[in-house]
């Protein structure tokens, strides 16, 4: 069974602000969850304890809730990471540019 997803001016507005909130929720619980294993991983690696994992996990949330739509942002980020050779693939501009729009 295929779902059709109406239009966009279909959906009423308290519908969207549910799937917003949903979405909002999984983000928030898929950040909680990569933000514990890399305090996993940096607490083996490294020995890092949990003062360290706490610093660091806020200023990573700090970072994306001041920068989450920023572009240029983004691709110094990108740049970085190129630089050190992590392989991540590029953040999609276009998409950021639409999300600012809406």
């Amino acid at each position: 069974m295929k779902a059709h997803i109406p239009p966009r001016q279909q959906i009423s507005n308290r519908s969207l602000k549910a799937v917003d909130e949903y979405i909002q929720e999984e983000s928030h619980n898929m950040s909680r969850r990569l933000f514990k294993l890399v305090a996993v991983a940096l607490n083996e690696l490294y020995g890092f304890g949990a003062k360290r994992n706490l610093e660091l996990s806020q200023r990573v949330g700090n970072l994306i809730i001041e920068h989450q739509d920023d572009e240029i942002f983004w691709q110094h980020v990108d740049r970085r990471c190129d630089q050190m050779g992590l392989g991540y693939p590029h953040e999609d501009y276009e998409q950021m540019e639409k999300r600012k729009r809406r």
